[in-house]
């Protein structure tokens, strides 16, 4: 079942899970949105929809770190422990993708893009 037919289904005592329902339908494409709420089923052990929700957030931005870290907790809870440290391998391969760190002459570090 798609994740969009199980919205209904929303537990009443999911804090906000109704308002990023609300702004999927607004604006289905945020990945940040999809993220937040893969994470908020997860919190509410919600595997399934965690992942679903999980996996709309990698598939709309492929690099976005958060949603990575978060299809690897959902993993962890599987018991897919494999599966699980390869994306956590993953998601720290794109975070050192985005900030990479430099010294300077004292010895002080600097963020860099």
């Amino acid at each position: 079942m798609h994740i969009s037919r199980r919205w209904i289904l929303i537990p009443r005592s999911v804090p906000s899970g109704h308002e990023y329902v609300l702004l999927l339908i607004i604006e289905h494409k945020n990945v940040i949105t999809w993220t937040n709420l893969g994470l908020l089923y997860f919190r509410h052990s919600d595997l399934e929809l965690a992942n679903e929700a999980l996996y709309r957030a990698q598939t709309l931005d492929p690099d976005y770190t958060v949603a990575w870290v978060g299809q690897a907790l959902v993993a962890t809870a599987n018991g897919h422990d494999v599966e699980a440290r390869a994306i956590f391998e993953h998601a720290v391969g794109l975070a050192a993708d985005v900030v990479s760190f430099r010294c300077n002459s004292q010895n002080n570090w600097a963020a860099t893009n």
